[in-house]
């Protein structure tokens, strides 16, 4: 008969320690023959037999763990700090820009995929970059924070505009077969440009106007008048929506604006110049931009305006706290 009854006869990866376990216990426990173990577990008689000499002879199933240097053993000392000042002074490195240092530098000729393993066992993944501005003022946030840490979150209101068209609703990855260019005909028309001037609190998403087009000074006092003063209360350090805050965009500043909400009680503080991380509702504009996306299956007839007014209605009540408290208010 013969010994060949596993049912992963490509596999090569090293078995499990529990599958391994079971193998010693048909043997020692039940008395099993190998070739029955083997049939059992669906494994190669072969495999049987190591696991129990290698438990016969050490006590322990588990398999070999080799030491970590020899898996990099190319990368000498002088090599492996190379590499680690090069990801710490540009994040934004390639794998194979740093095998070019490497053999530039040292004279060290290495795969990629050493490279990579190494930097995963110092703690190193590849991520996103967060771009910071260099223009931002650390005195401005810093006096920011000041001037509105003592504020309770339902205090304050945040306030922004966004826009999108056509062009956001399209899909770029998807399931394709591997080997294969996957394509999809789609119109490639950027369409109407729709624009939004958005509200929101503790207490959810309070106000939203959509237009056709970019917003302008026009458009965005109209909205201050009829949809943002309906919502403001009188400062008094308890009241809530009583703090607005916004960002440093032109049309914000035009004559007439702070005025008209100072007249009702209400503060207005203005964020520090690149400072869109201090502002929740930039995440929620982050949420809506992926929900057009989301509803271009479901909604695939219908204009960019109406699919960004429900993407807007997805927004929760839950949301917008769990924003504000990220943004450190």
């Amino acid at each position: 008969m013969s010994s060949k009854t596993s049912c992963e006869s490509s596999r090569t990866r090293a078995y499990q320690d529990d599958l391994r376990w079971r193998a010693v216990w048909q043997s020692n426990g039940l008395g099993y023959t190998r070739s029955r173990i083997a049939r059992n577990l669906c494994i190669d008689r072969s495999t049987v037999s190591r696991i129990l000499q290698q438990f016969h002879a050490t006590g322990t199933v588990s398999k070999k763990k080799y030491p970590r240097e020899k898996a990099f053993r190319k990368l000498i000392e002088p090599a492996q700090i190379l590499i680690l000042n090069l990801v710490v002074d540009k994040p934004g490195i390639y794998l194979r820009e740093i095998k070019s240092e490497l053999l530039e530098v040292l004279m060290i000729e290495v795969e990629t995929s050493t490279i990579c393993r190494f930097l995963s066992t110092c703690g190193f993944s590849y991520q996103k970059i967060c771009l910071v501005a260099l223009q931002r003022d650390q005195r401005l946030r810093q006096q920011y924070y000041i001037d509105t840490c003592l504020y309770e979150q339902e205090m304050m209101i945040f306030l922004d505009e966004t826009g999108t068209d056509k062009r956001d609703t399209i899909r770029h990855h998807g399931y394709g077969l591997r080997g294969a260019r996957l394509q999809k005909q789609t119109m490639l028309v950027r369409g109407e440009r729709v624009s939004a001037i958005a509200i929101m609190s503790t207490s959810g998403l309070l106000d939203v106007c959509t237009r056709t087009g970019t917003t302008n000074g026009e458009a965005f006092y109209e909205f201050i008048e009829k949809n943002l003063l309906p919502h403001l209360q009188q400062f008094n350090g308890v009241n809530p929506h009583s703090v607005v805050v916004m960002d440093n965009c032109s049309i914000h500043h035009i004559s007439g604006i702070v005025e008209m909400i100072e007249e009702v009680g209400a503060m207005v503080h203005f964020l520090p110049p690149y400072s869109p991380d201090l502002n929740p509702i930039e995440l929620a504009f982050s949420k809506v931009k992926s929900g057009i996306k989301d509803m271009e299956l479901c909604m695939p007839n219908c204009d960019i305006e109406t699919i960004m007014l429900a993407a807007f209605a997805a927004i929760t009540e839950e949301d917008c706290q769990g924003w504000v408290a990220h943004c450190g208010y």
